[in-house]
């Protein structure tokens, strides 16, 4: 029974992206690909028959990792449940009588139970296509750890620093929503990927909230020696792993408002505001919590990048 549920699965995943493919007119070397794999490993693919995409498998962990919600359908009933989840989390964070913090970067609570976090994902739904937004793969990684490393957690609601930026709230938490732009082909069928190419929702340096000014400067230092060890260049803008790798670090969720930036003809097919989250996952050494997929090469390179350099999210100004 679990094989054919898991058959199941990995059809309706694959029959999502495989629409967006023929909506986009595109072919498999041109979109990316991700198929769900059995998590105990009872449909194995032989390269040899895997065709000329060279797709390979490859097992998806979140240890160290920066997570965000870059792709989001438009469908406005999901993006209301979306908002009533970020809604019940706040209010549950304010009733469990945590006191805020004021960073610049917007509303912080730590020691937030990792409870109210899982509720939270467990409402809140982004593309089905991607990955590493799969609710299936956070439940079983968070859950792995629940009692250890992800007990408490950091939760800041974020906001932009531009005054003139659009009002919102959550549960009486103000916020100020985040200018992104949208890629145009997606909106068109119905899905906001954000900030483009540069795959980014957050701004840099948001994986710095909750960790002390030792922890940021070693992790930089150690990174920026690194890469002349190396022969690389510094880049300007760091990237969000070396945060997120700290030792001993709380994981950290935010939470924000993006207002996407269309054209005047596409602002009818995109919402005026979207809730979004990113979530920075400390580094782990408890086993478990990963999940297998089978990707192409073209994926490959949108949910990782080829290069660690970090980009800016189109449209961040902040």
């Amino acid at each position: 029974m679990g094989l054919i549920t898991h058959i199941h699965e990995a059809m309706d995943d694959l029959q999502t992206q495989l629409k967006r493919m023929e909506l986009a007119k595109a072919t498999p070397e041109q979109f990316g690909l991700a198929v769900r794999s059995h998590p105990e490993s009872l449909i194995v693919t032989a390269r040899n028959k895997m065709g000329t995409g060279r797709e390979f498998p490859m097992k998806v962990g979140l240890a160290g990792k920066l997570v965000e919600t870059t792709r989001i359908r438009t469908d406005r009933d999901q993006l209301d449940r979306n908002r009533q989840a970020g809604q019940a989390l706040a209010a549950a964070i304010e009733a469990s009588g945590l006191a805020p913090q004021h960073p610049s970067r917007g509303t912080l609570f730590s020691g937030v139970s990792v409870d109210l976090i899982r509720d939270f994902l467990r409402a809140f739904r982004a593309d089905a296509s991607d990955p590493l937004t799969d609710p299936r793969l956070m439940a079983d990684y968070i859950d792995a750890r629940a009692d250890t490393e992800l007990r408490e957690w950091d939760v800041l609601f974020a906001s932009a620093q531009k005054a003139d930026t659009t009002p919102a709230n959550l549960s009486g938490i103000d916020m100020r929503a985040f200018g992104r732009s949208v890629g145009e082909p997606d909106l068109r069928q119905g899905v906001l990927a954000i900030s483009g190419t540069s795959r980014r929702v957050g701004s840099p340096g948001d994986e710095r909230v909750g960790l002390t000014k030792e922890q940021i400067d070693a992790a930089t230092n150690a990174f920026r020696e690194e890469r002349i060890r190396d022969g690389k260049p510094v880049p300007e803008t760091l990237p969000p792993r070396i945060f997120c790798e700290v030792k001993g670090r709380r994981p950290l969720i935010i939470l924000r408002f993006v207002e996407p930036v269309v054209p005047e003809e596409l602002k009818a097919k995109s919402p005026d505001l979207v809730l979004a989250w990113s979530i920075c996952f400390p580094p782990s050494d408890v086993q478990g919590g990963t999940v297998e997929y089978i990707v192409n090469t073209i994926r490959m390179r949108e949910m990782f990048g080829e290069e660690e350099i970090e980009e800016e999210a189109l449209g961040d100004t902040e």
